[in-house]
């Protein structure tokens, strides 16, 4: 009787880890940056998705625009717009990299580091208005890589003559 213990202890591994495995397998995982979400996906709306976390019944939201893909347990993969994933900015000299945007639903889900404005002024009474403008967004650029923050959200534009 000695020799089948190792056996069973075995067998008990086996058994055990075969369950585990199940267990994990049973659950989506939402991809977030350099963060794993094990959940159950509940619902995918045109601004976010919907979720909850094993054994609970609470619906958690996360915003479409900080989800990089999500393994359903079916072993299916959803990959998500790369326009979401935003460029680090690693120092000022990366200021090219920084998005400039009007769009709401295009910031949802992002944190808030600081606040950025700018002022450009034309050098003559013939210049061009365009000009004027992309001196006014490098700036803001220049600032936001400054913060180390990769998207500016545009809030109020004024132009005067």
């Amino acid at each position: 009787m000695n020799y089948l213990k190792p056996y069973l202890r075995f067998g008990l591994f086996l058994l055990l880890l075969f369950s585990i495995l199940r267990s994990y397998a049973q659950t989506d995982t939402i991809m977030i940056n350099n963060q794993k979400i094990a959940c159950s996906v509940k619902e995918i709306t045109p601004d976010a998705v919907k979720y909850t976390y094993p054994n609970e019944d609470l619906i958690n939201t996360v915003y479409k625009n900080t989800v990089q893909k999500i393994i359903f347990k079916s072993g299916r993969m959803q990959t998500f717009a790369e326009a979401t994933s935003y460029k680090t900015i690693n120092s000022v000299s990366d200021y090219n990299s920084v998005t400039i945007t009007s769009v709401e639903s295009e910031v949802r889900g992002l944190f808030k580091i600081a606040d950025v404005s700018s002022k450009a002024k034309g050098t003559t009474v013939y210049s061009n208005q365009e000009r004027v403008k992309d001196r006014a967004y490098r700036k803001m650029k220049i600032q936001a890589a400054m913060f180390g923050a990769n998207v500016v959200y545009l809030t109020n534009q004024r132009t005067e003559d």
